[in-house]
């Protein structure tokens, strides 16, 4: 469910209840968040999208635009696409 993560003893983690220490094991989209309590949760990352004409115009912006730039668009996008809720 939305702002939670299931850990590694399987239980449920909030946020509020823990806090995040350092980001391990990434690949592709998947990854393991340590939290301060020892516990480490394994997450994944949504799509960017699911429309292959939106994906060609993000990526096209991506190489059009600077760096910075492109990446501030694309968290934005991101961001807004996949909100709690």
């Amino acid at each position: 469910s939305t702002g939670q993560l299931h850990g590694a003893g399987g239980g449920m983690v909030t946020p509020g209840n823990s806090f995040i220490q350092n980001l391990r094991d990434n690949v592709g989209k998947k990854f393991c968040v340590e939290l301060l309590n020892g516990n480490l949760c394994r997450t994944e990352l949504p799509s960017l999208t699911n429309s292959p004409g939106i994906d060609l115009c993000l990526r096209a912006m991506k190489h059009l635009l600077p760096s910075d730039r492109a990446l501030q668009l694309l968290a934005r996008w991101y961001t807004t696409r996949n909100t709690p809720g």
